[in-house]
């Protein structure tokens, strides 16, 4: 038997494992009920979605190019995209060169935002339904930018489908959930000794998984950027 390394789980089967966290499928079969079910696909999709405010992971960073129009200032940029790590001028087919990243106010208060020139900075404009990227100068020729973009994670919609993160997240993703969803029903009251630890297990987990893909220190660029801007303007 040939073993693999993408072992994953599907919505329902992580859903079933955190309830039965807390007690709440009945034996032998353990089966949720339809409001249950609905309900840890909300609260599953909450989660996912929250993860992502602490900044990217590693397995949701994507190269990426953004095509540039001749002089056009903004740059289009798809909606699943989150972030923007790093963007590059494609001055040739083997030469691309760094640009800085300005933050919001910082682009606005260019005084000259029309000059026309090869670009050197970007900033990441970042909407509740539209995403664009600024270069600056405008460029007065077509062109492309090359980037790593974080990917926003995928939603659940059905029991069938796979959570969108990796073999190593599981486990705390279910007591994370699990966690949350304690706050549904009361349930922490019902049972505080497995309230607590189901609590004491989530906060375990999701500080080590922030954790395990982050670097230990952070490294001043020209431009600048703290840790929790990965994304924002």
């Amino acid at each position: 038997m040939t073993q693999t390394t993408n072992w994953t789980l599907t919505a329902g089967q992580s859903l079933t494992r955190s309830y039965m966290m807390l007690g709440q499928l009945n034996a032998p079969d353990y089966t949720m009920t339809p409001f249950q079910l609905a309900q840890g696909l909300t609260v599953q999709n909450g989660i996912l979605q929250g993860l992502q405010v602490d900044g990217g992971n590693v397995f949701r960073q994507t190269p990426t190019t953004l095509i540039v129009s001749a002089g056009v200032a903004t740059v289009p940029v798809p909606n699943d995209v989150l972030g923007i790590e790093e963007a590059r001028w494609v001055q040739s087919p083997t030469f691309d060169r760094v640009l800085g990243r300005f933050q919001w106010v910082q682009y606005f208060q260019l005084p000259n935002k029309n000059a026309v020139g090869p670009p050197a900075i970007f900033m990441f404009d970042y909407q509740r339904d539209s995403t664009q990227l600024y270069a600056w100068p405008v460029s007065p020729v077509s062109g492309s930018i090359n980037c790593t973009t974080l990917r926003r994670a995928l939603n659940v919609a059905a029991i069938g489908d796979i959570i969108d993160l990796p073999a190593e997240w599981q486990l705390g993703f279910q007591y994370i959930v699990a966690d949350a969803l304690m706050d549904d029903q009361g349930m922490a009251e019902m049972d505080p000794a497995t309230a607590d630890r189901i609590k004491q297990h989530a906060a375990f987990w999701r500080a080590q998984l922030e954790s395990f893909d982050r670097p230990t220190s952070v490294f001043l660029q020209p431009w600048g950027k703290s840790r929790r801007q990965y994304y924002r303007r």
